[in-house]
């Protein structure tokens, strides 16, 4: 996984798999895809707008990657989610406990004074920003993201904590976050692609009262060591593991893939491989760590992204309305 480094902050695993090479056409008879991105932070500013440029579209979620501590509500997390609003898109944060906090101290209630506050902000901030059809402006929260691996300081297995702790703080968040109004927020349940070490994903599963959408990262490193990878067969076997816990609707938060010949078709057809998975939407990494994952690492990867996404029936702000992707992120996948 990445090294992740967003609003100067730092918020790291092993995916092993064989090599698996296969098309994945876009049928345009399945619903659409909500396509995002998240992309990198220079001189204080995020670069979705160049990314955006360089494929000619406007992203419909964007990502970004914050710690939870006193000053997040009224400092750079409330206007980063006015300026995704600005842009017509849905903001998918992530936000992260301090890392000498555990799972046990997040379910008694000792982040609660960090926690309600954001809520609050969160709800506040909603309420003002209400689309066209008086919904409030929803978030899609990325808690505990990729728990079911080893790098987190969140996840079971580090720190003595366990599976049954994480579930018990999971409910502790969004029970908070309901008793203090903010409905809307999604909260997206999301570990990282299954590998052979990874935690049970049906350990970590809270119950379907506690989840509004699943999420699952991936990411081609085309190598030896992790395996080459297109979309589908990249994810198809977590899905279908996340299928057999929950029919709760599919968003595949972190998808990159590695420069390797076959990046550009990886791109061309990721959206083919979304639908085949029947993700309702997908955020691509848009920045270089341990791999160039960046859809610019190379002219030909620009065109393949380009060609894949405009010749598909992707989704985006432009193709539909920002009340669209709202009323998406509100309902579970549809547009309205």
């Amino acid at each position: 996984m990445r090294l992740r480094t967003l609003l100067a902050t730092l918020a790291a695993g092993a995916l092993v798999g064989s090599t698996a090479l296969t098309a994945e056409p876009a049928e345009a008879s399945t619903p659409p895809v909500l396509f995002g991105m998240i992309s990198n932070w220079a001189n204080g500013q995020e670069q979705v707008a160049h990314d955006d440029a360089e494929i000619g579209i406007h992203s419909g979620i964007i990502g970004a990657f914050f710690p939870w501590a006193a000053e997040v509500p009224t400092g750079p997390f409330t206007n980063w989610l006015s300026w995704v609003h600005s842009r017509g898109a849905v903001a998918m944060p992530s936000l992260s406990p301090p890392s000498t906090v555990t799972l046990s101290q997040i379910a008694s209630g000792t982040q609660d004074r960090y926690l309600r506050p954001l809520a609050i902000a969160m709800r506040d901030w909603g309420n003002q920003n209400k689309d066209a059809n008086g919904l409030a402006a929803q978030v899609m929260f990325r808690l505990f993201p990729e728990m079911n691996g080893s790098w987190e300081t969140y996840s079971p297995g580090t720190r003595g904590q366990t599976a049954y702790q994480f579930r018990l703080a999971w409910i502790h968040v969004v029970k908070l976050f309901r008793a203090n109004g903010a409905s809307n927020v999604r909260f997206i349940w999301n570990p990282d692609r299954v590998f052979n070490s990874a935690t049970p994903l049906k350990s970590l599963w809270p119950g379907a009262s506690y989840v509004d959408w699943v999420g699952l990262d991936g990411y081609n490193w085309a190598d030896r060591t992790h395996g080459t990878y297109y979309t589908y067969d990249l994810l198809h076997n977590s899905v279908t593991q996340l299928r057999s816990i929950t029919s709760k609707p599919l968003i595949i938060c972190e998808l990159g893939s590695a420069p390797f010949s076959g990046k550009p078709y990886f791109l061309s057809h990721m959206i083919g491989g979304m639908q085949r998975l029947g993700a309702k939407g997908m955020v691509y990494f848009n920045e270089n760590q341990e791999r160039k994952w960046r859809i610019d690492s190379s002219s030909s990867a620009i065109s393949g992204a380009r060609t894949g996404l405009h010749g598909s029936n992707a989704a985006w702000f432009g193709r539909e309305t920002a009340a669209q992707i709202n009323h998406w992120a509100a309902s579970g996948g549809s547009f309205g």
